[in-house]
């Protein structure tokens, strides 16, 4: 169970107003957003329309505790309420107001044309690609935390996102609009969500049905509307009662025709339990049960089932409130991520199940460095009952992102990430983080502000763009001069110049291939760049990294195909030759050797140019391949190339596979 179902579980059971502010708080602007872009900027028509959803949310709480994605639910049901209210006499009122109640339009152009259809092609995906959209661009989670939750490499993540983002382009461009992938991308990052109106959330909390208004700290909170009236009661009644049966009416419908459960939550109703697609470990069942429970304030945990931790700043002794926790356990074959936050006294209560093996815990809080608490019982660690967590000032450091004539670069990505330091093991507390982006502003400067000074040495960043070559990573360890000019704020990243190839996409007989995908570069790769061909199976890609690189192609009726190039500009036009592809059977069993259904078959992509096992196999397909297995355990691949290839084979409730050659 992910944070969100706990905060909805704990709001139900121990009917906890905070567990709710929480997740309204985690959402509102996701849901103000959508509403926004629906009901064509009129905010007070989105403000409405965001009650209705929450308190849509409030009624149903008890059978959503176990839906599998609860950010997909406020999406989709903040479409179909803001639809209805468009269609009702909101619809007038907009046209008449339309002068007072539109949000200033964007001088964005491309932002302009996307944005009244954006959600209309959200919904027209499959719900895994859209959740996909969801967490990257809407929730704006990191690729390390979304493939947490996915229990997928941090690679595999980064591919079903793309996969989900050009899905949606194709979306668009059957609307009429017609951009990239990755301008999509970017749009989505920069625009898809904007903040609700401060007074909002206090607006919803209190009319939801036993949960008081929450101010927010230095807002101005407004009474409920029919607090500010002198209605009659009756009325008032009319009116909740109206808009409950407009939210059942409409949130019940999806666009495939399947009706959904849409009954109004009753206090005797039963909450519902979802079988895992595998069969379970014992211990695994176990946990699934008990799925991590928060233990409610106040409550005394036993030792070894609980830890309390206290965030203070080292240099002055005094709490940290609302300090953000990410917690990552393992316990048996379970994987668990949410992100917790300390009280007002910098205090969290957090806990855990008896056969845990890893317990991590990263803080992440403005003007203190990341830190990170990690015990490993199965490794003869023993979690504390208490502990004190001392928050150390960061060391800012900074620079300028420039391109290879020295101009200065907007919108550039700044990552860093450290290497393993062999001290970090032999405390609990470390300074060690995850993966830390910035973009550089409109001069080409950026700064980072949430590293260790002690970190520092073992870091390394780099810089990269969709229109120029990437910089060179620098390893801080073996550059330490390059320390200096970073905590200066005179750092320079220097990204590369890029070059235009074109080409040719033909079939074994020699014509053209019209529609083919052609990519170059390793995929996920920042480098990768993508585009389709002509009537004439003729392609150009644009901001090409020169040097050695894979060209691929692939389209519907062909094997992929991908070879090693070395990309230059005398060396085009390149050609691509697309085969008929050949089919490959497979069948997933248990060691009892029973069927596995939902079982996923992955292409390995991943083998490095120019190593062993490059070298040991023909060049790998650089797309990205994912098969999924039917009742009896059975998937085909219809259009494979005749060569060799491994996958990986993966089931929920199962170690994963070793990789597996196939023909």
């Amino acid at each position: 169970m992910n944070e969100e179902n706990e905060l909805l579980r704990r709001y139900v059971e121990e009917n906890s107003e905070s567990a709710f502010t929480e997740l309204l708080r985690k959402r509102i602007d996701l849901v103000y957003s959508a509403a926004l872009r629906q009901v064509n900027g009129n905010s007070q028509l989105a403000e409405e329309t965001a009650q209705a959803v929450f308190l849509d949310l409030a009624c149903k709480a008890r059978s959503l505790v176990h839906h599998p994605s609860l950010i997909g639910w406020l999406f989709t049901t903040t479409r179909f309420i803001a639809i209805n209210l468009c269609r009702t006499e909101q619809r007038r009122r907009a046209r008449e107001q339309k002068a007072n109640v539109m949000i200033e339009q964007d001088s964005d152009s491309a932002w302009q044309e996307l944005c009244p259809i954006l959600d209309e092609a959200m919904q027209d995906l499959n719900e895994k690609d859209r959740e996909a959209v969801l967490l990257r661009f809407f929730d704006r989670q990191p690729l390390s935390q979304i493939c947490q939750r996915w229990g997928t490499t941090e690679n595999t993540a980064r591919m079903r996102v793309e996969r989900a983002v050009e899905k949606l382009r194709l979306k668009l461009q059957k609307k009429g609009v017609a951009t990239s992938a990755l301008a999509v991308s970017a749009l989505l990052a920069a625009k898809s969500v904007e903040s609700a109106p401060s007074e909002l959330q206090s607006q919803i909390a209190a009319r939801l049905p036993g949960v008081k208004s929450h101010p927010i700290a230095g807002s101005s909170v407004r009474s409920p509307f029919w607090r500010q009236t002198k209605w009659p009661a009756a009325l008032s009644i009319f009116f909740v009662g109206t808009l409950m049966l407009t939210v059942w009416l409409y949130s019940g419908r999806s666009r495939s025709g399947v009706r959904v459960s849409s009954s109004l939550n009753q206090s005797n109703a039963p909450i519902p339990t979802f079988k895992a697609l595998g069969p379970l470990r014992t211990g695994e069942k176990k946990l699934a049960a008990s799925a991590l429970p928060a233990i409610p304030s106040g409550t005394r945990a036993n030792a070894g089932s609980a830890i309390e931790i206290t965030a203070l700043a080292a240099d002055s002794g005094k709490p940290i409130p609302n300090t953000i926790f990410e917690l990552r356990t393992v316990a048996g074959e379970k994987r668990t991520h949410r992100n917790l936050s300390t009280s007002r006294e910098g205090v969290i209560l957090i806990s855990y199940p008896e056969n845990i093996a890893q317990f991590e815990l990263f803080s992440r809080t403005e003007g203190f460095a990341d830190t990170r608490l990690a015990w490993r019982p199965d490794r003869g660690d023993k979690i504390p009952t208490h502990y004190t967590l001392r928050l150390i000032r960061p060391i800012q450091i900074g620079g300028t992102v420039v391109d290879a004539d020295g101009g200065f670069v907007a919108g550039a990505k700044v990552s860093f990430g450290h290497s393993e330091d062999p001290n970090l093991s032999k405390s609990p507390e470390s300074h060690a983080y995850f993966w830390i982006e910035t973009e550089s502003d409109s001069t080409g400067h950026w700064q980072l502000n949430r590293i260790a000074p002690d970190m520092l040495r073992v870091s390394s960043g780099g810089a990269t763009h969709p229109e120029h070559a990437d910089a060179p990573y620098v390893e801080l360890k073996e550059h330490p001069e390059a320390i200096q000019s970073l905590t200066n704020g005179t750092y320079i990243f220097h990204l590369g110049r890029t070059i235009a190839i074109s080409g040719f996409v033909r079939d074994e007989t020699g014509q053209p291939v019209a529609g083919a995908l052609v990519a170059s570069a390793h995929l996920g790769d920042s480098s990768r760049r993508e585009a389709k061909t002509d009537d004439e199976g003729r392609f150009a890609l644009r901001n090409v990294t020169p040097g050695a690189s894979y060209l691929s192609a692939q389209a519907e009726g062909f094997a992929p195909v991908s070879i090693k190039v070395g990309i230059n500009e005398t060396n085009s036009p390149y050609e691509l030759r697309l085969n008929r592809g050949k089919a490959i059977r497979f069948r997933v069993v248990n060691s009892d050797g029973k069927a596995i259904q939902n079982a996923r078959l992955w292409l390995d992509s991943l083998n490095p140019i120019g190593g062993k096992s490059s070298e040991a196999l023909p060049v790998t397909v650089q797309f990205e391949v994912t098969l999924e297995t039917d009742l009896e355990g059975r998937a085909v691949w219809t259009n494979a190339p005749d060569a060799q290839l491994v996958f990986s084979p993966s089931a929920k409730g199962y170690m994963s596979g070793q990789q597996v050659r196939v023909r």
